[in-house]
């Protein structure tokens, strides 16, 4: 397994489990098996992403990250049937679709921040943690919010 640090889609429409073709530890670079982010794990979805004519990213299996961040530029989804958990930040750009059936937010501390740019997550939100979480702009969602300590 890779140790703890950031991590790049990249190759365009797939599953996010699939390290092999999909996860690198620099932006344009090489994806490789153990690179699937972790708790300690910051997720970039940029412009070398390879999303220039939009995509896919499916969850497809539990999954975890801290910080993710999607700067791509382009148009894409990310799509799940299972449960996203991001334990930072989460920074979406205006041309995301964000169909994650169960995100959770987890934090046990100050200073994570929540942006959406407009952009209605399809699904109940769960904030877990004695932490706190700002929103930079509107959190819009198709079911409700909870807050579990």
């Amino acid at each position: 397994m890779a140790p703890p640090g950031d991590r790049y889609w990249v190759g365009g429409t797939g599953n996010w489990s699939d390290d092999a073709n999909h996860w690198a530890l620099t932006t344009n670079g090489t994806p490789g098996a153990g690179n699937i982010p972790t708790v300690d794990c910051d997720v970039f979805i940029d412009s070398n992403s390879g999303f220039s004519g939009g995509g896919i990213i499916t969850v497809d299996t539990s999954s975890d990250c801290r910080d993710f961040t999607s700067s791509s530029g382009h148009t894409y989804t990310i799509t799940s049937t299972t449960s996203l958990s991001f334990y930072g930040s989460m920074t979406l750009e205006s041309t995301v679709t964000f169909n994650i059936s169960y995100p959770f937010f987890t934090s046990n501390s100050s200073g994570k921040t929540i942006t959406t740019a407009g952009v209605t997550l399809n699904s109940s939100v769960t904030f877990f943690g004695t932490g706190s979480y700002t929103l930079l702009d509107n959190l819009t969602t198709l079911g409700g919010i909870e807050f579990q300590g």
